[in-house]
């Protein structure tokens, strides 16, 4: 396949230019056509186009909003797809709508769930909940939950880097100050101390002979870390390596807790969702396991299923996963005698999303004094090899 660069005209008199990815000109000038478009004008990229896998929080929560506002209009998915394309500023997302687009249209039987799985720059976590909307039926509120989940994450991450900014900038200037101190300064004390018949106290001695292990392997030390983070980043998309990966992360202190309440969010909103559609209970918790995108708990709500179809209650049988707290549980429990289970879920959902963004601003509000405080102690210790040969000069001169 490749690309092609077109401008053309579509049904509102608009004149479209963009880029199409097909196996020829003719194809590519077929699907135009399929689109509505007139006045075509195509001709080969010559360049070959990079694309990026990945797109923005809050290019995807654009999307999301658009997808939810056509899907509660008399629009039709293909129509709404194709004015997603005509209005994104982001190529790759573009170029990703359209091959859903191209998909669905050519194929009587396909889901917009389906045609998004090919395509590496929409998460999991969203073609998993479109799944789970296909199958209740309110795709439309899915897509409402995922332009709010994207607009949330795209606002943890601004204030993430915002806290992260300042200490890493000290980070990076303290690095080269204590590479000059060490590989410049010390040795001069080293110097001055033996000629005044002196010696360096062991403190910084130790980072001499840091640097000096540095100057002669420091390359193949580098090239070591180097090493083992590719082979870890490789042993992490191996089934134990994301499944070791996923149990720490409940393991953390401080990321536990909001992975755990993430979690506990997710799994009272969409289960509710699912319950209120006339999804069956063990299918609804097959299709959260998947959405959840955690393998440890996948296994175990999976036996939660089972114990289900055994005639379990769910509250006990989710008790047994271990990340959903207390209050959750008695509210299942409540739900299930009264027969208002989805109600509340519901009530849970909201209250555990409210206690995420709680979690979340006393993370990121810690973030940026517990890294200054390990700079300081860092620069302190630095400080302190440096004043204590000065004090020895000092003594000897004495």
């Amino acid at each position: 396949m490749g690309f092609f660069k077109f401008s053309a005209v579509n049904s509102s008199n608009e004149t479209i230019e963009s880029y199409l990815k097909a196996d020829n000109k003719s194809s590519a000038e077929s699907k135009l056509h399929l689109r509505g478009y007139d006045e075509i004008v195509l001709r080969e990229a010559k360049i070959k186009l990079v694309t990026s896998t990945k797109a923005s929080s809050r290019d995807l929560s654009v999307m999301c909003r658009q997808m939810s506002a056509i899907l509660s209009s008399d629009m039709s998915i293909l129509e709404g797809l194709l004015l997603i394309c005509e209005q994104s500023n982001n190529f790759a997302l573009e170029l990703a709508v359209s091959n859903v687009y191209d998909q669905i249209m050519g194929s009587e039987h396909s889901q917009l769930s389906t045609a998004m799985k090919g395509e590496k720059i929409f998460p999991s976590y969203m073609v998993n909940l479109v799944t789970i909307g296909e199958a209740s039926g309110n795709l439309d509120e899915v897509f409402i939950q995922l332009a709010q989940y994207y607009e949330k994450d795209s606002r943890i991450k601004q204030k993430i880097r915002t806290a992260v900014t300042y200490p890493i900038l000290l980070t990076v200037l303290m690095i080269w100050v204590i590479g000059l101190l060490v590989v410049k300064i010390l040795p001069m004390f080293d110097g001055m101390l033996k000629s005044m018949g002196g010696e360096l106290p062991g403190i910084t001695r130790g980072f001499l002979d840091m640097s000096t292990f540095l100057g002669q392997y420091g390359l193949y030390v580098l090239l070591g870390i180097a090493v083992i983070i590719i082979f870890f980043l490789w042993w992490s998309t191996t089934k134990v390596g994301k499944k070791f990966n996923d149990k720490m992360k409940l393991s953390i202190p401080g990321v536990s807790l909001l992975v755990k309440r993430l979690m506990t969010s997710k799994f009272a909103r969409f289960l509710a969702m699912m319950l209120d559609s006339g999804v069956p209970l063990d299918e609804s918790l097959e299709k959260l396991s998947d959405l959840l995108e955690n393998e440890h708990i996948q296994e175990k709500l999976n036996k939660a299923k089972d114990k289900i179809k055994e005639g379990v209650s769910l509250a006990i049988a989710v008790r047994e996963v271990g990340i959903f707290p207390p209050m959750l549980l008695r509210m299942l429990t409540v739900g299930e005698r009264t027969g208002k289970l989805a109600d509340m879920l519901k009530k849970s959902a909201n209250f555990y999303d409210e206690d995420v963004d709680e979690a979340l601003l006393r993370l990121t509000t810690v973030i940026e004094p517990v890294l200054i405080i390990i700079l300081s102690i860092i620069i302190g210790t630095i400080l302190l090899s440096i004043m204590l040969p000065l004090i020895n000069i000092m003594r000897v001169v004495g």
